[in-house]
């Protein structure tokens, strides 16, 4: 169980000290990263990358080969599945 504590305080000094903590959170806050490899591609994008067509990604896409990440009409590919899928296909 949390334990709370009640002080009285005015608001600007509450506003002070939610904002000491914010400041103190995103500087702990640490975005991971990200290498080359694991940038994300558009499809025409990665279909300039691996020099096929669209419909060539689509096939692969259906048949399971890569994986497809985005929302509604937006589709992203990420470089290191088109480079896997690369290197088994020889």
């Amino acid at each position: 169980m949390q334990s709370s504590t009640l002080f009285q305080t005015t608001p600007e000094n509450l506003v002070e000290l939610l904002r000491i903590a914010v400041r103190e959170e995103l500087l702990n806050y640490q975005t991971p990263v990200s290498t080359p490899d694991e940038e994300l591609l558009t499809p025409t994008e990665a279909c300039a990358f691996l020099k096929i067509t669209k419909t060539t990604i689509w096939r692969w896409q259906k048949k399971g080969k890569i994986d497809v990440f985005g929302t509604g009409k937006i589709r992203f590919y990420k470089k290191t599945d088109l480079l896997n899928l690369l290197i088994l296909k020889k």
